[in-house]
Formats: structure tokens, sequence, C-alpha cells
């Protein structure tokens, strides 16, 4: 897609809501822009909404959720 600039390789753990889930057992994954606002000041805050999400990274993550949905379709319909 050639999106992989988008997202680096995590150079550290990221405790964050998708933790519950793994710890019950249900596979999760985290996308999080960790430069989220000015000094990353809306995450987690009552600013942390769609408006001040930028589009250019609604739609980038919007495709890679997608074409990782359809890949995983395939996949199992294989089995």
């Amino acid at each position: 897609l050639g999106y992989a600039k988008y997202f680096p390789e995590a150079t550290h753990a990221v405790g964050d809501d998708h933790i519950p889930f793994v710890n019950a057992g249900v596979s999760a994954v985290d996308l999080i822009d960790l430069d989220y606002g000015p000094n990353n000041s809306y995450w987690h805050t009552a600013n942390d909404t769609v408006e001040h999400c930028s589009p250019a990274s609604l739609t980038i993550v919007g495709r890679v959720v997608m074409a990782t949905l359809e890949q995983l379709e395939r996949s199992l319909a294989l089995k």
C-alpha cells in the first residue's frame, strides 16, 4: 500500500486501551499516533476528538485496516 513510513517499528511497549482485551485473551491491535496534538496533548483528554484527527491519517489507517481485514478474510477462507 506504500504506507510503511507511517507505521514505524515500535521502540517500546505502550500500555493503552487494548491491554484489557489482550489480558482477556482477545487478539487486539493498537493503532496510535504518539505525536497526536502539540506535545501529545490531546491523547486521552476531552480534546481527543475526531476534529483533531488528521483526515490524511484517518485515510491511511482506514486503508491499512481494510487491507488487513481483507487479507485475514482470505487466509481464513483457505482453512
